[in-house]
Parts: C-alpha cells; sequence; structure tokens
C-alpha cells in the first residue's frame, strides 16, 4: 500500500511537470506568434513611409 502511494505520487510529479512544460512551450508559441506578428505589422508601416518618401 506504501509503494503504491508512492508510486501515485511520483505519477502525479511527472504529470504535473508535464504541465509545465505543456504551458511554456504553448507561452513560447503564443509569444514567437506575436513578435512575429508585430514584425510584419513593423515592416508594412515602413514599406508605407518609404513608399511616401518616394512619391
Amino acid at each position: 500500500m506504501h509503494l503504491d502511494a508512492l508510486t501515485l505520487y511520483r505519477d502525479a510529479i511527472a504529470l504535473y511537470r508535464d504541465a509545465i512544460a505543456l504551458q511554456t512551450l504553448l507561452r513560447n508559441l503564443i509569444c514567437y506568434f506575436i513578435n512575429e506578428m508585430l514584425y510584419l505589422v513593423w515592416a508594412r508601416a515602413l514599406w508605407l513611409v518609404l513608399a511616401r518618401i518616394k512619391l
């Protein structure tokens, strides 16, 4: 019985670590996509400014 409780405890810790790793991965992906969108907006704005200067 003691070993079963210990095994459940270890499994719970492993699941908790997996959940933290998944949360970190999702956060990194979201930050990456936000940075990509900001980069595209910045590039578009810069392109519009350069086009206006040429005109």
